[in-house]
């Protein structure tokens, strides 16, 4: 399901003044057609589609009072649930699709508050405001409550642009760093599923938890991380010669939320070749 692509935030490729929404940590639905599909276009079976069929509508889903795991079982569900709640963040007419953000973020705002008048009360907007500077993005950040994944920040003339990273939309979210020890690394697949000559995922272990893995505790305590910021050169390297990596101490990046002992969509962020 094509939507676009969050750049990571980074304030000097931003036009200024900007919209700044609340990123709430859910699953991305995209309302369409009178379905509910993921961010890649799976079907989603645990809330009915409230929304006119000429728009397609997106938003966050999330169960209020349950953390993002808890909550993200209930939405992967394959029957009605109650409980799940709509965070809208866009609407898109398909038959408009120059409608700049800040048009298209008033039509969204004007579409809740005509369900509710109706009585449909598990759709809300999400919050929102003008920000001007860098200093009133960081201002809000330091002030999101629990159940916020951060910000999304879109220049308010921004165009819809589907499958595309653009600067006019940024996220600036929650993250967590962790140090860990690489065990082994899994050989790169290209989008067609061909196997490539370079590493792909890391499966690393958390440093305070070695022993349990020297114990076997292997399912337990190991987890995949992201390449990140490493280089072709290096994974192609790694994959060759991973006794090169294997052992290695890295910085991670995490997102909080995880379970089952697991970071939560793990990144590798830097080799601690301090550490050796």
């Amino acid at each position: 399901m094509a939507m676009y692509k969050l750049q990571k935030y980074n304030p000097d490729k931003l036009v200024w003044p900007a919209i700044a929404s609340v990123k709430h940590d859910g699953i991305c639905g995209v309302f369409k057609d009178g379905q509910v599909f993921s961010r890649d276009g799976k079907p989603i079976l645990s809330i009915m589609n409230p929304f006119a069929p000429d728009v397609i509508v997106l938003g966050e889903l999330i169960v209020p009072g349950l953390d993002f795991a808890p909550g993200a079982g209930v939405v992967r569900r394959k029957t009605l649930q109650e409980g799940v709640h709509i965070k809208v963040f866009d609407v898109i007419d398909p038959d408009y699709r120059e409608m700049i953000y800040a048009d298209r973020l008033l039509s969204a705002k004007l579409m809740v508050e005509h369900m509710q008048q109706f009585g449909i009360d598990n759709t809300s907007l999400v919050d929102y405001r003008l920000v001007r500077s860098d200093e009133d993005v960081q201002a809000w950040y330091e002030e999101l409550p629990e159940g916020s994944e951060g910000l999304v920040i879109r220049h308010p003339e921004g165009i819809y642009s589907p499958g595309k990273r653009v600067w006019h939309v940024q996220k600036l979210k929650r993250m967590l760093t962790m140090t860990a020890v690489v065990v082994g690394v899994d050989r790169a697949d290209d989008k067609k599923g061909v196997q490539t000559d370079m590493v792909g995922q890391f499966w690393c272990v958390d440093v305070d938890h070695l022993e349990e893995l020297h114990d076997g505790n292997y399912d337990e305590w190991m987890f995949k991380v992201g390449p990140g910021s490493t280089t072709h050169e290096e994974r192609t390297t790694w994959l060759a010669n991973p006794d090169l990596i294997i052992g290695k101490r890295v910085e991670v990046e995490y997102m909080p939320g995880g379970g089952y002992n697991k970071p939560r969509q793990p990144i590798l962020q830097r080799v601690r070749w301090d550490h050796e």
